[in-house]
């Protein structure tokens, strides 16, 4: 009998976050250095508090105001958070069904990684390359 695999496993462990006050054009210059597309927002004693996306800044940016915005005007209020010991297929599939990015992993309530569509889809193509492996002769 296998067990089921946890999302602790597959994620990308310690995430870039940012805080609420931090300006938009910060928080997407730093999306951009590290390549990501979302990022956990904390508060200032560092719980925890949202999430900001590029598409949330992109779609902002068309706003006057834009300049004078923070990642607390933007930023989703209630993101998906998963405990670590949760399996992959749980998570990958709520992921599908409601259309998410990402979800947050979480241990003992604290953020401790992400795991996005790339991770998925790196997940994906390498169980799909392990059978190969077993049957190249």
């Amino acid at each position: 009998m296998t067990h089921p695999q946890k999302i602790q496993d597959f994620m990308t462990p310690n995430p870039k976050v940012v805080k609420k006050t931090t300006p938009i054009q910060e928080a997407f210059s730093l999306m951009r250095k590290e390549s990501v597309r979302h990022l956990p927002v904390i508060d200032d004693w560092g719980q925890l508090v949202g999430l900001i996306t590029d598409r949330d800044i992109k779609l902002a940016s068309a706003f006057d105001r834009a300049e004078q915005m923070q990642v607390k005007d933007l930023m989703i209020e209630k993101p998906y958070c998963v405990e670590s010991v949760v399996s992959l297929r749980n998570v990958a599939l709520y992921m599908a069904e409601n259309r998410y990015g990402c979800a947050l992993i979480l241990h003992d309530g604290k953020l401790i990684g992400i795991f996005t569509t790339d991770d998925a889809l790196r997940t994906l193509g390498e169980m799909l390359h392990a059978p190969e492996q077993n049957t190249a002769a």
